[in-house]
């Protein structure tokens, strides 16, 4: 990279992921989640990780978001390695990059309220005086289209679309730079996807955010994203503008994921603007 290149946010290098499984009483054999996987990820970007089910999408995900430990590799957050960091040191890095899952449901703390889910952040990290933290609450509700009064309710309370929001405006409490948004739409009404789809429109317009969207759902990504990346087996086997991607895919993994598409590539070269966030 030149100098005159800016720095990307997010990039990994020869990133491995192992895992042994077996027992005491059985063959213990290893298998390669992740294989020496390199990825830059812009500021401001938006981008999709797509792959089938076992393509090692979401533990790079995880990976990235400090819930998993890598085998080897690194993951350098504005320039610094989060691997090398101290304990300490990458906990408070973290706080900029958020995870948001599939399940809103799983994720919340059942006998927690909305207030204490979102208050919990700030106080774990030891972020602003008890006023501060529920002025900031309100906020990043009011930012996902709440009411305050939902500060209250408790998860099982709350709607699925209401879950999920309130599961984005708890990454937003601590002001991350990057979304990593696992399967976050999947599951969704297509009229409650549509609302979450458009609220993430205008958090990123309104603060910079870059999103890391991970999903096997080539034709959904298709009309969010800029840009995608294909995982097959552990690797990125392919990387272009979403346009690119659906009118001349380069690997074989690509084309079997369109052709999961009803339509296929042609549902979306039809399309005489497609909206994005």
């Amino acid at each position: 990279m030149s100098n005159s290149e800016p720095q990307p946010l997010v990039s990994i290098r020869r990133l491995s992921k192992r895992y042994v499984q077996g027992s005491l009483w059985s063959k213990r054999f290893e298998i390669s989640a992740l294989k020496n996987v390199d990825l830059e990820v812009a500021t401001g970007s938006n981008l999709a990780l797509v792959g089938e089910s076992g393509s090692g999408k979401s533990t790079l995900a995880k990976c990235l978001a400090g819930f998993e430990e890598p085998s080897s590799g690194e993951i350098c957050f504005e320039g610094r390695n989060l691997l090398a960091l101290g304990a300490k040191q990458r906990a408070r890095t973290r706080r900029s990059i958020q995870l948001i899952f599939q399940d809103a449901a799983s994720s919340l703390n059942p006998g927690f309220t909305a207030e204490d889910i979102l208050l919990e952040p700030m106080v774990i990290q030891e972020e602003g005086a008890p006023e501060e933290r529920k002025r900031r609450c309100v906020e990043v509700l009011e930012q996902v289209g709440l009411a305050r009064l939902l500060l209250r309710r408790w998860p099982h309370e709350l709607s699925g679309g209401q879950r999920q929001r309130l599961v984005i405006a708890r990454a937003l409490i601590m002001k991350p730079r990057i979304l990593i948004l696992d399967e976050a739409l999947t599951g969704l009404d297509l009229s409650i996807q549509a609302q979450i789809v458009e609220i993430l429109r205008q958090l990123r317009k309104a603060h910079g955010l870059t999103y890391l969207y991970v999903s096997h759902n080539l034709g959904l990504m298709g009309a969010i994203a800029e840009e995608i990346a294909v995982m097959h087996e552990g690797k990125i086997v392919e990387r272009q503008s979403v346009q690119q991607i659906f009118r001349s895919p380069q690997h074989p993994a690509t084309s079997a994921l369109l052709a999961a598409i009803p339509g296929g590539s042609l549902a979306f070269v039809s399309r005489p603007e497609r909206p994005t966030i």
